[in-house]
């Protein structure tokens, strides 16, 4: 269920035997002097003989990174600081397509700790503040992915901003971001990987700031973030419900019909008006394939103050589009499309990391 994390520390202490693997940023025209220790980052140096000063310090280890900015914040400065573990690397698994268990993390948090002790690296990692954690779940899908773009063009989410970048569906904020792509593709474009299953939809949910990570999971540290690990699933699928799926009565039973059949579908269900919903769900569909996006439609009623309450239409809208009939690239529905998402979403996880391929070194 997770992928990345992010801690910050309120203190940390470099011991000798990590000075080689520093990199750091002097002030400008500083030529490595301190002017002030408690504006520079020699504070969390000891034995500091290769006079290392600045405002940036940074440690990139295959198992873990460690950053430490000076930042200055009205008359005073104040040290953040930063570690973002390789939780797959520490545990020696050679791809991130698996979840791990509460056990296996516990295993390589435990190996971090012996790590950054190993390094000369003081720090009370498990009392680390969470500033990023980084949510996931893998879906085998029925089709291949791009099957999917018909569902892809059609899913919002309220106050969040949605767009695509290269092979990837975003939807962001600045404390949060859904990320939804093709993870088999992914890992056979970067690492050489074929999966087992043809066609792997992952859907990530990225807690971006420590507020964040303390509101959605309900505490705060890395510590207690092992020991609710198998919560996890549970919180993730109640976020994701909430964001994408409050209309998924929509989507039942709406499979591939033509025009007449699908009318006629109409006037089986309890509605007031089964002909104007039927027109509604016709003109949802034109709508999306003329825009190309729901977002279009999203932004333009916000734009141009095109009625009082534009989350409220474009609720409306998904909800008739969710009912129309109308077969995508995939000869599906996108309610179908929908309906199997959600179903697999909302199923728990079951294919972990195989213990045996845990090589920790």
């Amino acid at each position: 269920m997770v992928d990345t994390i992010s801690v910050m520390v309120s203190e940390v202490k470099l011991n000798k035997k990590i000075h080689h693997q520093i990199k750091y940023e002097t002030y400008g025209g500083s030529k490595n002097k301190c002017y002030n220790k408690e504006h520079c980052i020699c504070q969390h140096i000891n034995n500091n003989n290769q006079n290392i000063h600045g405002h940036k310090l940074s440690i990139y280890t295959y198992k873990y990174h460690l950053l430490i900015e000076i930042k200055k914040n009205m008359d005073n400065y104040k040290s953040l600081i930063f570690i973002s573990p390789r939780t797959y690397e520490l545990l020696g698994v050679y791809n991130n397509l698996h979840p791990i268990t509460q056990s296996q993390a516990r295993m390589a948090f435990d190996h971090l700790a012996a790590i950054l002790k190993q390094d000369g690296i003081e720090v009370d990692l498990f009392n680390a503040y969470l500033c990023r954690v980084d949510l996931f779940k893998n879906i085998n899908l029925d089709r291949p992915y791009e099957c999917y773009n018909g569902l892809m063009r059609a899913l919002r989410a309220n106050k969040l901003k949605k767009y695509y970048h290269e092979n990837s569906l975003y939807f962001a904020n600045t404390l949060r971001i859904i990320n939804i792509y093709d993870k088999t593709r992914e890992l056979k474009e970067k690492r050489k990987y074929e999966t087992e299953h043809p066609n792997i939809m992952r859907v990530e949910y990225r807690m971006k700031k420590k507020q964040k990570c303390a509101s959605d999971l309900h505490y705060s540290t890395l510590g207690e973030l092992i020991d609710n690990w198998n919560d996890l699933d549970r919180i993730f699928t109640e976020i994701i419900d909430k964001l994408f799926f409050k209309n998924a009565k929509y989507a039942k039973n709406n499979k591939k019909r033509n025009e007449l059949d699908e009318l006629l579908y109409f006037y089986t269900q309890p509605t007031r008006s089964p002909f104007n919903a039927f027109l509604m769900a016709k003109g949802a569909e034109h709508v999306l394939a003329k825009l190309g996006d729901s977002s279009v439609l999203q932004r333009e009623l916000i734009q141009n103050s095109l009625g009082a309450a534009p989350s409220r239409n474009m609720k409306k809208f998904e909800e008739s589009l969710l009912q129309s009939q109308y077969a995508h690239e995939s000869g599906t529905t996108i309610g179908e499309m929908y309906t199997e998402i959600y179903n697999k979403l909302m199923s728990p996880v079951e294919d972990y990391v195989d213990d045996e391929s845990i090589n920790i070194f």
